[in-house]
């Protein structure tokens, strides 16, 4: 088999990155990505074995980032107790932001692909999976610090609330500063909230 011609490898990114921003995944043509790349679809296909493949390696840099940067201080929550008290478990959820956000800003244009254009995609589909990961994660840790039941609801909704924070300032297309700005006085409301979850459910009843 002749090797692939490398030099066409940028183009074919460039191009597929331009055709999901404007279409989304959904919308996106491997015919307009091959024309405007300036190669024919079976330069595309010998590379990526469908769109779906395309779209997913556009934004894998993204979840490696998160994978290695982000999910290892959700083990945190695995060394804390009733006992640690709401300013260690604040203390927890902070650092975790924080790293989500330096994440998002690193992969800005993966972040608005997957949050904004993915729709449709396996990667959609990764990105519901993680969150419904840690809402199970959220929900287990605070049940196993609780002292009687939680409104598990209201867990979920909560850190549903940040995935949406994190895809209306891409949307809107904040820049950093603007960005930090914002979450720094959403994080001034949600943070009480948090505490106040966590503090509720290690509290003992009457």
């Amino acid at each position: 088999m002749a090797n692939k011609d490398h030099s066409l490898d940028k183009k074919i990114v460039d191009a597929a990155l331009a055709e999901f921003m404007a279409h989304g995944y959904r919308g996106a043509s491997i015919h307009r990505i091959a024309i405007n790349a300036g190669v024919t679809t079976g330069a595309i296909y010998t590379r990526y074995e469908s769109k779906d493949a395309l779209f997913s390696s556009l934004v894998d840099d993204l979840f490696q980032d998160v994978k290695k940067n982000v999910l290892p201080l959700s083990q945190v929550y695995a060394d804390l107790s009733a006992k640690s008290g709401a300013d260690a478990f604040c203390s927890a959820y902070s650092k975790e932001m924080d790293a989500t956000f330096a994440a998002l800003f690193r992969h800005y244009d993966q972040c608005r692909l997957l949050l904004c254009k993915s729709e449709g995609s396996s990667a959609a589909e990764r990105l519901q999976k993680a969150f419904q990961i840690k809402t199970e994660g959220t929900v287990a840790f605070m049940e196993r610090v609780a002292t009687h039941p939680l409104n598990t609801d209201a867990i979920h909704m909560l850190i549903l609330s940040h995935l949406n924070m994190y895809r209306d300032i891409i949307e809107q297309g904040y820049d950093r500063e603007r960005a930090e700005a914002c979450l720094k006085t959403l994080d001034h409301y949600l943070k009480p909230v948090w505490k106040a979850i966590f503090t509720d459910a290690t509290q003992q009843k009457a």
